[in-house]
Formats: structure tokens, sequence, C-alpha cells
């Protein structure tokens, strides 16, 4: 198995719609159903680009993005983000939202992360990405990024620990057993920053990485 540390730089606007009182905000960390269903589509493991896969009844089934795959990428950590404040306006036409008649023209703030921003988290694998940098596509508009991987480590079975220790990356609480730790509010489901797992790690200069429990990996 290999972990990778991953650094991510927007090539463009990246807006993920997350509602709120003042208008749709995009939160500062970008989310692992976000992440793993980018670069899944880039290696062509998936037919659409949905990040959230629904049942029969209508109900998002969250573990089949990460169900059976031979890689799963942390949540990432914003390291150097910054965002502008932009708006978008309607039309009795319907655009965006409607006016009904009589109502004065609408205006809708959005706060969206501007190119150049940077994040970084980790990737780890059954196999080796032998790739130094790619390009993905994120957020409501698909917007360009550039992906790149350092090698940290390869590691084996025997190399793997177990128990209750904080990781060095966000967590995210589908794919590992958080005890502890400070709650994100993003979409479609909250992490967790400085988390406190139980299951099992790695340990690998200096840094503690979690291996994911609802993913091919073992």
């Amino acid at each position: 198995m290999f972990i990778y540390e991953y650094s991510i730089r927007a090539l463009d606007f990246i807006y993920f719609a997350r509602k709120s009182l003042i208008g749709d905000i995009t939160p500062a960390y970008i989310h692992s159903t976000a992440l793993n269903a980018a670069l899944q589509t880039v290696f062509n493991m998936r037919d659409d680009e949905n990040y959230i896969v629904m049942n029969e009844a209508n109900k998002p089934r969250y573990n089949e993005l990460f169900k059976n795959k031979p890689f799963y990428l942390t949540p990432a950590r914003p390291v150097s983000v910054t965002f502008v404040n932009q708006g978008i306006t309607s039309n009795p036409e319907g655009y965006i939202f409607k006016v009904t008649r009589g109502e004065i023209l609408r205006f809708q703030p959005m706060r969206v992360a501007t190119p150049g921003s940077i994040w970084t988290g980790f990737l780890v694998s059954t196999e080796d990405i032998n790739i130094a940098n790619m390009k993905i596509r994120l957020g409501r508009g698909r917007s360009p990024a550039k992906i790149s991987f350092k090698l940290l480590t390869n590691f084996n079975r025997d190399t793997v620990n177990e128990g209750t220790t904080i990781v060095s990356h966000v967590g995210d609480p589908l794919n590992y057993k958080i005890v502890k730790g400070l709650l994100i509010n993003t979409l479609p489901y909250p992490l967790v920053e400085n988390p406190t797992i139980r299951g099992r790690y790695i340990i690998t200069k200096s840094k503690i990485i979690g291996i994911p429990n609802t993913t091919d990996i073992t």
C-alpha cells in the first residue's frame, strides 16, 4: 500500500453551495465526497459525476462512493485559501430563481474560492499512483484544479498500528470511527478537524494517517 500527500491548487473560481442566512457560502474545506468522486472520474471509475448515490427511496447512500475503491483521499484542509463575494440575480423568466409579480429584483450573494487557493490532504492507495500531477474538476461548475502527489511511504499490513490516536488530517466520520474533534459544518455531512480516531493507522515522517474503514483498503 502507498500513502501520498496531495496538494490542490484552484485554476478557476470554485463554488460549493451551502445555504446560510446571508447567502451561499463555499466552505474553506473540500469534502472527501467531492475529492474522491473527482479522482474516480479521472480514472474512469464512475458512470456519472454525482457525488452522492441515491437508493430506490431517493435517500443518499454515501458509502457507495467509497465502496470497493483502490484509493481514498482525506478531506482537503485549507492552506492558503481566499474568497471573493459575488452575486447572482433573477429575472421573470426564472433564471436561477423566479421573481413573482410585484416583487423587486432579488439578489443572491455567494462566497466562492478564488484561483490560486491551495488545500492539502493525504491519499491512501493499494496502487502506485505514478503521476506527478493531474487536473480534476470540483464544485457546482466543475471548475478545474491541479492536484499533485508526493509519495510519503509504501507499507504492508505488519506496519499498521491499531488503537486510539489523533491523526494528521481532517476526519470523515463515514470512513473513520471518530471519538473526539472539532465539528466542521460542510455538505453533504459534517467533517471533523483535529480528530481522534479509533481504528487502524500508520505513522510516517511525523504524520499519522488513518486507514479508512469503508473502502477496499485492508
